[in-house]
């Protein structure tokens, strides 16, 4: 059985250090961001179920949205068309094209900070807490990182399954 003093110690370090990162997100919420939209371009570039699809992650908050969307299609959106706008903290748009039939392209809404930023947090408090020598934590940071984003482009893949 577990002392009752090395599992508040284990809470209170995990609480800590989860309450720091989550604290100090707005100062990491756009670098985090771009990170997320950049590594989604690149997982997604060429969409790993289908060869024909391509996936494209644009910044919502962008001034330039539209033209930046437009960029990244083969026709040009018209003027008078309502892209979704963020709300809360869906802050990045998937664009989901084919390139098989030029049809319109699907569109979905995602938060980077509630499928990337929040999981992540959670695991770097839960090591920090873990009563571990220092190397296998480092060891455990790494192969935890590989996991999550693992489970990042899964849930991304079924979130884009289901659109």
């Amino acid at each position: 059985m577990l002392e009752p003093k090395a599992v508040i110690r284990f809470s209170l370090i995990a609480v800590v250090v989860y309450a720091a990162l989550t604290w100090s997100f707005p100062g990491f919420e756009k670098a985090y961001a771009k990170y997320f939209r950049a590594v989604g371009n690149t997982a997604f570039s060429q969409f790993w179920l289908w060869s024909h699809a391509r996936v494209d992650f644009i910044d919502l908050h962008s001034e330039t949205l539209l033209s930046d969307v437009n960029a990244k299609l083969p026709a040009k959106l018209p003027e008078t068309f309502k892209l979704p706008a963020a709300s809360g903290v869906n802050e990045t748009l998937m664009i989901l094209k084919n390139s098989r039939t030029p049809a319109f392209p699907g569109f979905v809404r995602t938060s980077s900070r509630l499928i990337g930023y929040t999981p992540t947090a959670v695991l770097i408090a839960l090591i920090a807490a873990t009563p571990i020598a220092l190397r296998r934590r480092f060891w455990l940071m790494f192969w935890g990182m590989l996991a999550i984003h693992g489970a990042i482009v899964i849930r991304l893949t079924a979130l884009l399954l289901d659109t």
